[in-house]
């Protein structure tokens, strides 16, 4: 049986679906680090261009398994998110936080991913990781993200639940 296929202009175009796109980007990654349980947060952003830039974004919360990868994460609607404690669920995220960008990482236990859109491998790495590791190569200038970033984080009750880092500094500029 044939199945539907997705071409990069998908994942590019997504992105239209935000009104600021760059803020969400980092709302659903601190949502799915507080969902996770994570305890401290680091963000760091590295300008690679004018108009890419480096986000590692790394957490220390329960990290996902093989079968949370295969079966949940690179299956677009899919989600572990069903109960009253967690924020979203609808399995699109992903698509704004790594697919819709140049190119991603992931690095989980010890397990590795390396993708662009829709392609990946995922590979058994020697090296563990609590958590998750997301580097991402986001098409955005880093003054803008770093904006985006601060302004978010400004008005986020993040900061209740675990420490965060943004380019090696404990943030603490909480509005609340």
């Amino acid at each position: 049986m044939a199945s539907v296929k997705l071409g990069p202009s998908f994942f590019t175009n997504e992105l239209r679906v935000y009104r600021c796109w760059e803020s969400a980007y980092f709302r659903e990654n601190f949502q799915n680090s507080v969902d996770a349980g994570s305890k401290n947060i680091w963000v760091t952003l590295t300008p690679v261009s004018d108009s890419i830039t480096r986000v590692v974004f790394e957490d220390d919360g329960c990290g996902m398994d093989r079968n949370i990868l295969e079966n949940v994460y690179y299956v677009l609607g899919e989600t572990t998110k069903n109960t009253s404690y967690t924020v979203g669920g609808f399995g699109k995220a992903r698509i704004l936080t790594c697919m819709s960008q140049d190119n991603y990482e992931l690095h989980t236990g010890n397990l590795f991913v390396k993708g662009r859109g829709a392609e990946y491998s995922i590979d058994e790495i020697n090296t563990y990781k609590k958590g998750v590791k997301l580097t991402v190569d986001v098409n955005a200038n880093e003054s803008v993200l770093l904006s985006k970033l601060q302004s978010y984080l400004s008005y986020s009750y993040i900061g209740n639940n675990c420490n965060v880092f943004v380019n090696g500094e404990r943030w603490r500029t909480w509005t609340y």
